[in-house]
């Protein structure tokens, strides 16, 4: 089944149809996550901002004044919540003519669980609803596995962004 047609089943069908959604996932409904869709000028973009500095700042060490940048004035971003905790999100952005998927973050508490893969499979689901088939992504080299298993395809060589080593993937869904 290709990528297009299990995110269609996805929004068509009425719930998340993967049946290898890790073990942390099989016990909890749909209505429990939520995702939201906001704009830079949108009150709930405090919750990517507080994710982004949570994660990136704190944990990994980035410049603080590099937690909100000027593509985040035309992107479009996902706030994943859990039980109305916002707990991951991620920024759909067009830069330089490619569409890209950047700062996908999840709180560390629930990194392995499934989370990520869910907030990704939302950031596919809607980037198709735009009508976009083609995403890159720079991936920090810890995680080129994560999104290699989600169909990315890495190219080009590692490079340091912010201090830390990245992968240029993408993928057409």
């Amino acid at each position: 089944m290709c990528i297009r047609d299990r995110y269609q089943r996805r929004v068509h069908g009425g719930g998340i149809s993967n049946k290898n959604l890790f073990r942390a996932m099989e016990n909890k409904s749909q209505s429990e996550f939520q995702f939201k869709w906001v704009k830079a000028d949108d009150p709930d973009f405090e919750h990517v901002v507080q994710l982004r500095t949570e994660i990136f700042h704190s944990e990994q060490g980035i410049d603080k004044s590099l937690m909100v940048d000027d593509d985040d004035q035309d992107g479009f971003h996902v706030v994943m919540f859990e039980k109305q905790q916002s707990v991951g999100s991620g920024r759909l952005v067009k830069i330089d003519g490619d569409w890209r998927i950047g700062r996908v973050c999840i709180v560390k508490s629930l990194r392995g669980k499934g989370y990520g893969k869910l907030l990704m499979e939302e950031c596919h689901r809607f980037a198709l609803e735009q009508g976009i088939k083609n995403i890159k992504i720079e991936s920090q080299r810890p995680q080129q596995k994560f999104y290699e298993k989600l169909g990315y395809e890495a190219y080009g060589d590692v490079f340091v962004k912010v201090g830390i080593e990245h992968i240029k993937m993408e993928i057409s869904l």
